[in-house]
């Protein structure tokens, strides 16, 4: 085939992956139900959109929510909690007004939860599919249009992304943004242009307007800068450090302090410039991993106190930062993974997660580049450099750093980078007829696993495991986030489970997606059917009618298991729990 037919057939297979893609997920969305953030983040959204109050979003950066709210406005039956709880009410703690701000709009004024969750989902799968053409594109760049079509397969099936394309929830976002900023800076290093320095700097911003994450692009940009002009200076020794001449004016540390500057006036706009308002860092280091002897706590401690002192604006982006560190090294929920319970994680859980929720011919195919890597266009180094470094960098700050242990989705932006990095293949296998057999074999295998996977991709977990049952044996709290009610819903009408007791695990009208049930009572349990998600049964719950339930119907096998994620267990008589046993008497 000609290099002129092979383009003719590039952008028309890339438009129908995409498609693909785009129905994949939005079809999932279809059949799942809210998961458990959603509706504190879309609370944020609609504080931001309706009330422009930004004191909602001080847990997360507001971009992300803010999108996802802004579908809200197409429902004219919308009802809208009272203003005074958004703009007035300074009594409550932030995360309390949110709270309460999430279950007056999802649930109490608003019973149909399935249209307003629909709507808000909207604008994470149009990012997902934007995050698709950017892999397409810089693959194509790097190594080829077959390494770009190469990308962009194995980014569209992947459970993975495909899990959180469809959510309104911000690690999708945090994924699309951090990509284009890293993509724009190796741009500008390939090419001095102002353009890209400026597109490099805006999107940086906006990666930060995305999640807290991002924060750790700025220390990552820094030693991409270091490794990249090193090299450059050791193969060129007449550049100086300091004193550099057009065209290297681009490799002058002052470029990049530029694009540091420029981000941060992109988060002052995001938060609409933003005066100062109090916040009491003072109260954030209060106890707690504060007055701990850890090493990382008391580092983590170090720099909410050097935030606290940060004169810039907008204020609250550095509160919520300052909060959110201090939950990476201790969860205020209890956690579990692999039959443990803790709030302080395990060093482990990353790794383990990686290669276990990983599809094994992603897996595959990214040893193969790695022992290829010499022969992936060698001479291509800063492209190599900007794509395995990022990846590297976040997954050992989130092994060593991150005690916030709640699944695959906060290591979501790595993913992209080792599409791209994989599709350096393609180019090999043009000369190797052996190596595209492979290339080939295992992309069926992906599109196989990924197909049949559908519409339960939160819960995948690849062969290695078992899959789905194998894996929730190991971890829980990233996959069971309450999104089986329809299929919960579908298996009561079809095998007669009423009447069915259920007690909630995300906010929200379990109606809304066709559940008929009432709440637990086990003080004694009467006859019916009892539905509890596996999350609240591996992690301690605040609800003492849950826990009564809990304690009477987990020593005995469920009598069906939806999903792998909500069991069901049938009471056919009136049942009372077991005494707990007597204090031992002195």
């Amino acid at each position: 085939m000609t290099v002129s037919g092979k383009r003719s057939w590039t952008w028309p297979a890339a438009a129908v992956l995409l498609l693909l893609h785009f129905l994949l997920s939005f079809t999932a969305s279809l059949r799942n139900s809210t998961v458990a953030d959603e509706p504190y983040h879309l609370a944020r959204g609609a504080g931001l959109v309706f009330f422009h109050d930004f004191s909602f979003s001080v847990a997360h950066p507001p971009l992300a929510n803010f999108l996802n709210a802004l579908p809200l406005l197409t429902i004219s039956d919308l009802k809208l909690p009272d203003a005074e709880l958004v703009s007035r009410s300074r009594v409550m703690d932030p995360s309390d007004r949110r709270n309460a701000f999430a279950r007056l709009l999802v649930q109490e004024l608003n019973p149909d939860t399935r249209k307003i969750i629909t709507r808000a989902r909207i604008p994470t799968m149009i990012l997902s599919v934007l995050l698709g053409l950017l892999v397409f594109l810089w693959a194509k760049e790097l190594f080829g249009e077959p390494a770009g079509l190469l990308a962009l397969f194995l980014y569209c099936l992947d459970p993975n992304l495909m899990a959180h394309s469809n959510l309104a929830t911000n690690d999708l976002a945090a994924a699309f943004f951090i990509s284009l900023s890293l993509y724009f800076y190796w741009r500008w290093w390939r090419s001095p242009a102002g353009f890209n320095l400026g597109l490099a700097g805006i999107f940086l911003g906006l990666a930060q307007l995305s999640k807290f994450t991002a924060v750790l692009l700025y220390p990552l940009f820094l030693m991409l800068w270091l490794i990249s002009f090193s090299r450059l200076k050791k193969n060129r020794p007449e550049l100086g450090w300091v004193k550099l001449k057009r065209p290297d004016f681009h490799l002058n540390s002052w470029s990049v302090l530029i694009i540091f500057l420029l981000s941060l006036l992109v988060i002052w706009a995001g938060y609409g410039f933003q005066g100062s308002p109090r916040w009491n860092f003072g109260g954030l280091l209060q106890g707690g991993i504060c007055s701990s002897e850890g090493l990382t706590g008391l580092v983590k401690c170090s720099l909410v106190g050097l935030l606290e002192k940060i004169p810039l604006p907008p204020r609250t982006f550095y509160y919520g930062f300052a909060q959110t560190l201090l939950l990476t090294e201790q969860h205020e929920n209890a956690l579990y993974f692999w039959g443990m319970v803790g709030q302080k994680g395990w060093w482990y859980y990353y790794p383990v997660l990686f290669l276990i929720k990983t599809p094994l011919p992603t897996l595959i195919l990214f040893a193969l580049a790695l022992g290829a890597r010499k022969k992936i266009r060698a001479e291509n180094f800063s492209g190599k450099l900007f794509l395995l470094a990022p990846a590297a960098w976040f997954f050992l700050c989130f092994v060593l750093l991150n005690r916030k242990e709640l699944g695959i989705r906060h290591l979501l932006m790595i993913y992209p980078l080792i599409f791209i990095f994989c599709s350096g293949l393609a180019a090999l296998a043009q000369e190797s007829r052996r190596l595209k057999i492979w290339i080939g074999v295992l992309l069926a295998w992906l599109a196989i696993s990924s197909l049949i996977t559908w519409p339960s991709y939160l819960t995948y977990f690849n062969e290695a495991v078992g899959r789905r049952y194998g894996g929730l044996k190991i971890s829980v709290l990233g996959e069971d986030w309450g999104q089986d009610l329809p299929a919960l819903a579908a298996f009561q009408k079809k095998h007669h489970l009423y009447p069915l007791y259920y007690q909630p695990y995300v906010i929200g009208n379990p109606g809304a997606y066709g559940l008929v049930s009432q709440g637990m009572n086990c003080d004694p349990a009467q006859p019916g059917y009892y539905a509890i998600h596996l999350t609240q049964l591996v992690r301690p719950t605040k609800n003492p009618a849950l826990s009564l339930c809990i304690a009477l119907l987990k020593p005995t096998p469920p009598l069906y298991r939806i999903n792998g994620a909500i069991w069901v267990w049938k009471i056919n008589e009136p049942t009372r729990p077991a005494a707990p046993p007597a204090a031992p008497s002195h």
